[in-house]
């Protein structure tokens, strides 16, 4: 009779265990994160010329829209330091000081994962807006036979906004992220051209 009991109460509790296990709600998919990263700025010319490394701190947030689809959102800021150079000015080479360049971009854009697990390789297409400024390096006077040709330039500040579109490649590795991005533009006052290498790690 004890037996038989035991039997029966065991068998109970499976039942309610079971039902249980059917019954809990299943956990939803994340559907959107966020990323903090660090990383490496590496000037290609014309900046590398009067331009050395430099680095980044950015932010990144995406929403899935499906399994291997995502709308991005981005925000970074951006320095590469000066090099001591030298230039020809007038009729002879002089030691030339450029100064830290910075930039700071906001960005939209979309991104595909190649896969649908946590490691996988990823793909973002972003542009946007992205504010300037840095400092010209200062020129001296040229003087010929004791005659000014041309005046000395001093060191001016220099500042603007600029549109992009930049594409970056990388692979997801659970909670981190280790990319490479490309940033072009040239114009009159800025001169932007670096490769970005970055790890980002997903803080939600």
């Amino acid at each position: 009779m004890i037996k038989k009991n035991l039997i029966v109460a065991l068998i109970s509790l499976l039942s309610i265990s079971l039902h249980a296990q059917e019954s809990k709600p299943e956990k939803k998919a994340r559907t959107s994160r966020v990323n903090i990263g660090l990383g490496m700025n590496i000037p290609m010319k014309p900046n590398s010329v009067n331009y050395g490394l430099g680095f980044s701190v950015s932010q990144r947030y995406e929403y899935l829209l499906w399994e291997h689809f995502s709308i991005v959102q981005g925000l970074s800021y951006n320095t590469i330091s000066g090099k001591d150079v030298k230039e020809y000015y007038g009729n002879e080479y002089i030691q030339t000081q450029y100064e830290t360049f910075s930039t700071l971009p906001i960005q939209i854009g979309m991104g595909y994962y190649f896969g649908e697990g946590q490691k996988t390789f990823f793909i973002l297409l972003k542009g946007g807006w992205a504010a300037y400024w840095g400092v010209h390096p200062a020129y001296p006077a040229i003087i010929v036979n004791g005659n000014v040709v041309e005046e000395a330039k001093a060191r001016e500040e220099f500042n603007g906004v600029y549109g992009f579109f930049t594409p970056t490649i990388g692979w997801q590795l659970n909670h981190f992220q280790i990319s490479a991005t490309y940033q072009g533009h040239i114009e009159e006052d800025a001169s932007l051209n670096v490769l970005n290498l970055s790890l980002a790690y997903r803080i939600y």
